[in-house]
């Protein structure tokens, strides 16, 4: 509820370190910072190309249609790999 309430208030308590844009949510504010740091953490399996946001490389997606059906074994395979962090990659990589 507190974290609702700061939608009201204008209060903005989390600052980025690098260009002080202040945010309500910290998960925003980490977000935001990938600007700063380059990461791209959501990769085309098919051409490498990277994004910033899961919703890019979704609208990236449709453009691959003839390697579709790859992709899609591809990231069945990921699945059954043992990671350390299995759902960061279930995550950047569902479709």
């Amino acid at each position: 509820m507190k974290r609702h309430m700061t939608t009201h208030t204008g209060e903005k308590p989390f600052s980025c370190p690098t260009c002080k844009k202040n945010f309500t949510q910290f998960c925003d504010m980490k977000k935001h910072m990938m600007i700063h740091t380059g990461e791209k953490p959501y990769g085309c399996l098919v051409c490498g190309k990277s994004s910033l946001r899961k919703q890019d490389l979704q609208s990236h997606m449709p453009k691959r249609k003839n390697a579709t059906k790859g992709v899609v074994h591809f990231v069945a395979y990921l699945k059954s790999i043992k990671f350390p962090n299995k759902t960061k990659i279930r995550y950047r990589y569902s479709f």
